[in-house]
């Protein structure tokens, strides 16, 4: 299973495995004996799936080597020889990832299955819970926000209610580590809750279950400037695209000519995403950007029919965090001449396409898989996307947005 995203980086698989070991190799170490294959066997995997799918060719000598020295160096110092032990395993594909990728490729490595999955929550912009954030006060937990697609707001859940009892145990008596495990238990899960509901005053029953769904990922407050809107997008998914052309509808109906959006911190996510967003400033079937994977046709993204199109004026907050997706996203609008860039600093420089590609035992391998290409053949800089305004550091943001807008455009 491959899954093609945009995101920034991973923490690296690490782990102290040495006191599974032996201080010395077994004198009669045989590299051929059974309890050996199956690490060599998952290298040979991991080998196979990066040689298949990073955007470089990888090393079959270096493979080579590199199992041979960790065949000699650590399996055959192994205490355990009855059983696979996963730390050594992992440890060895993890290590393996490292010499096989480029040494400037700063993303792609290894995780277990425990850590794949917490990834990919992360990357792809999903969660598992009943979806409620809030700050615990004396009167109980007040929620701040009632995610939209959880099964809590279905049930009419809403941002100001008191969370009072979660799984019959009332929650000022509840540690934040225990809070957080009661917040998100296993899939599926039925969860009852005491809440008092702010609209009426009540203190009612809830039971929520544990869905899979999309985030909200956006945030939006007034300028205070007629005619001018602000959105901000901490990440793509799936539903952003979705979310986005909503709010737009609704500051279009209230007269916007003018939008900032902020992707100060958004390390990217699903590509088709941005896409989705990009359209509704352009023509349908206008060409965007493309990548051209190892040995394979091109794949290129063009805008797509939207109930809408918005031809005022844009501009994009950007930072070093603005990295992968938000960062196509933006260079491809700005060379297109749609939007001006506003920041303090150049974007993060990462313009990859990037997949996450289950193994046999459900650990992971993310991977750079294509360099990303703007509509024209030409590269994104590697050193990232330089504002056209350096704002301030005491600036009165929305404010000097306005003023970037009336220097750009009396050009």
């Amino acid at each position: 299973m491959s899954t093609v995203y945009i995101r920034s980086e991973a923490k690296p698989y690490n782990v102290d495995y040495k006191a599974l070991l032996n201080p010395t190799p077994d004198p009669a170490f045989d590299p051929d004996a059974p309890y050996v294959k199956p690490y060599l066997d998952f290298m040979k995997e991991v080998f196979d799936k990066m040689d298949a799918e990073y955007y470089k060719p990888v090393s079959q000598e270096t493979y080579r080597q590199f199992a041979s020295s960790f065949t000699t160096n650590v399996l055959s110092r192994l205490k355990d020889k009855q059983n696979v032990v996963k730390e050594i395993k992992y440890t060895g594909a993890g290590l393996l990832v490292q010499k096989l990728k480029d040494p400037q490729d700063t993303f792609s490595g290894f995780l277990p299955p425990k850590e794949a999955e917490e990834f990919k929550s992360s990357a792809l912009g999903y969660e598992l819970g009943i979806g409620l954030s809030g700050a615990m006060t004396d009167h109980g937990y007040v929620l701040y926000k009632v995610e939209l697609r959880s099964d809590s707001y279905a049930k009419g859940i809403r941002a100001g209610d008191i969370l009072l009892k979660i799984n019959n145990v009332d929650v000022k008596t509840l540690n934040e580590e225990a809070l957080k495990a009661a917040l998100f238990p296993p899939l599926d899960t039925v969860v009852p809750l005491e809440i008092l509901v702010k609209a009426t005053g009540r203190v009612t029953p809830f039971n929520v279950k544990v869905i899979e769904f999309f985030k909200e990922t956006l945030a939006s407050v007034p300028t205070g400037i007629p005619g001018m809107s602000y959105i901000k997008i901490n990440q793509f998914n799936e539903k952003t695209g979705e979310d986005f052309t909503r709010l737009m509808n609704f500051f279009i109906r209230q007269g916007m000519d003018r939008l900032i959006i902020d992707l100060r911190g958004n390390g990217g996510g699903p590509p088709l995403a941005a896409r989705e967003i990009a359209s509704l400033f352009f023509q349908s079937n206008t060409e965007l950007i493309y990548f051209q994977r190892k040995n394979r046709p091109k794949v290129g993204l063009k805008t797509i029919p939207e109930p809408f199109l918005f031809k005022g004026r844009i501009a994009i907050l950007i930072d070093k965090g603005t990295g992968s997706a938000s960062e196509l996203f933006a260079g491809t609008l700005r060379r297109y001449d749609r939007a001006i860039l506003i920041g303090t600093e150049r974007s993060a420089g990462k313009t990859f396409l990037k997949s996450m590609y289950y193994l046999e035992d459900k650990s992971m391998l993310y991977l750079i898989t294509s360099l990303a290409y703007l509509f024209n053949g030409e590269t994104f800089d590697p050193a990232g996307l330089k504002p056209d305004f350096t704002a301030p550091g005491n600036a009165d943001l929305f404010k000097f947005v306005a003023k970037c807008f009336d220097t750009y455009y009396a050009k």
